[in-house]
């Protein structure tokens, strides 16, 4: 089915809300709008059994793909849709109309898919680019690594604190980027997160904290804090006073566990 120019201009807005769109990304956009017309066209004719005008259309399909310089996947597997169809088309079948149905399917999602890949410098399924933002003087870096999860490394001049009021605007520029509503959950690298140790007679707390929101990552109490030693994973020695601040060798192994296993990006 055919995009309207409703829904055409819907998925500009719906981009426009996420980044600012160069129009060297619209036009991007705009090859892979005009395959996504062709294959409705030759849908048409592939149920009028016309092939000539069938495979004129398909062919057309192909130069704007090609013209909207799609990732290697894309072009892969657009393409075996093109090839399906001219099978039938050859053959004088309408079942030709299933593959191109698929394409236009596929090629409606990708009209937004493509202006966000060429904005945010990453592909949307597939790992990309790191894109680079600022919030005020804080470099904040957006990398996606699979659906729903983006590893996002915050670094703030002098590895200071991040205020309140700037963690606010790296959540909304996080939504803004990958479009994922509330408050998602990413995967932090050490340099987001800082370790505290806490003791009191029998009691012991290994804690990996959040620097932005101040939120728990990893936390390791009482027996099964002393086991992490016990084992080696932790080194430098079990805190035995409150007002300790954890050594670089137990911050280190602590923080190589968390990559490790991980509870941190690497």
């Amino acid at each position: 089915m055919a995009l309207s120019r409703e829904e055409i201009s819907q998925i500009g807005k719906e981009a426009a809300d996420k980044v600012a769109i160069s129009k060297q990304c619209l036009e991007k956009a705009y090859h892979v709008y005009e395959a996504h017309e062709y294959a409705h066209a030759a849908s048409g004719s592939a149920l009028k059994l016309d092939q000539e005008s069938a495979d004129r259309y398909l062919n057309l399909m192909r130069s704007e793909l090609e013209a909207a310089d799609l990732p290697i996947e894309n072009l892969e597997e657009l393409g075996q849709d093109i090839v399906d169809a001219a099978h039938w088309i050859k053959e004088k079948n309408k079942e030709a109309v299933h593959p191109l149905g698929r394409f236009l399917d596929k090629t409606k999602e990708l009209m937004f898919q493509v202006i966000v890949d060429c904005e945010c410098g990453g592909e949307i399924g597939h790992e990309g680019s790191p894109g680079v933002y600022k919030v005020g003087d804080i470099e904040v870096t957006i990398q996606y690594e699979r659906p729903g999860v983006h590893l996002v490394t915050i670094s703030p001049p002098g590895n200071r604190k991040v205020t309140e009021k700037e963690a606010r605007e790296i959540d909304k520029l996080i939504e803004k980027v990958t479009g994922i509503k509330g408050k998602p959950t990413f995967k932090p690298t050490r340099d987001m997160v800082e370790l505290h140790t806490w003791c009191e007679r029998d009691r012991l707390s290994i804690e990996i904290r959040n620097k932005v929101d101040d939120t728990t990552i990893a936390i390791w109490w009482d027996d099964d804090a002393r086991q992490m030693f016990e084992d080696g994973f932790f080194k430098g020695g079990v805190p035995t006073l409150s007002w300790e601040k954890p050594s670089s060798e137990l911050i280190e192994s602590v923080m190589s566990y968390a990559e490790d296993m991980g509870i941190l990006a690497k």
